[in-house]
């Protein structure tokens, strides 16, 4: 017996496999369930402590998940596998806690990586961080290049807060992680910081032109094609709504 998704439990049961450890939160659970909070409440924050950072998993995440959960599944009969059926099956489940390890170590690493630009905010300062490079950094969990990749995918993250260009900000883990793409996340995270101005972004449309904002690209040493500007302004469009 294999669940597939959190759609087969009952609020009940997913309760207990989350305290047992014998769920994860991760592939198995569709998207939908995060609706509305996803971006509003990070699943890993980025803490400053002096010139470092570190990274810890949000403890409100988990309850977040629960709340949404409720609200599905409040008339929802109750026909899901009995919990003695799903604990004797636990082999089939990653644990939770290790799944959170792996994501926390991941980022931690990234973090450090990271940590010019998360000290000034500055897009210049955003390394070219490939998923090889963590699977080759952080070696004794054992991942491959793809497995880097799940794990980043979706992965959203609260950066430090403080004066710095974008400190505060919830963004998704690629974003540190940029590989090939490094000029583009780098205009991402301007826009992101333009999109916060009324002069330049309000009423959900932009209020400068694509010309005004490659120049301003530009400015911060950022060149992009016209393809990639519409395709970053995209899916910042999309996260806002």
């Amino acid at each position: 017996m294999a669940l597939k998704n959190v759609s087969d439990l009952s609020l009940q049961e997913f309760r207990f496999l989350l305290e047992e450890g014998l769920y994860e939160s991760g592939d198995e659970v569709e998207l939908d369930i995060y609706d509305g909070f996803y971006l509003e409440l990070p699943e890993i924050e980025i803490l400053r402590y002096g010139k470092g950072f570190s990274a810890e998993y949000s403890p409100l995440f988990r309850k977040n998940i629960a709340h949404a959960l409720e609200e599905r599944m409040r008339d929802r009969e109750p026909d899901a596998p009995r919990l003695a059926d799903i604990y004797h099956n636990k082999l089939r489940w990653r644990s939770i806690e290790r799944i959170q390890k792996e994501k926390v170590a991941m980022m931690d690493w990234v973090a450090k990586e990271q940590a010019g630009f998360l000290l000034n905010g500055k897009p210049r300062y955003l390394k070219n961080i490939h998923e090889g490079y963590i699977a080759t950094a952080l070696k004794e969990f054992g991942w491959c290049t793809p497995k880097v990749n799940t794990l980043v995918r979706d992965l959203s993250v609260k950066l430090p807060n403080g004066k710095p260009f974008g400190g505060g900000d919830v963004v998704f883990a690629k974003e540190l992680v940029p590989g090939g793409g490094l000029m583009a996340y780098r205009a991402t995270h301007v826009l992101r910081q333009l999109m916060k101005k009324d002069e330049y972004y309000s009423g959900g449309a932009w209020q400068v032109s694509d010309e005004k904002l490659d120049r301003i690209l530009r400015h911060y040493g950022i060149d992009v094609n016209e393809k990639t500007l519409i395709n970053r302004k995209r899916k910042l469009e999309g996260y806002l709504k």
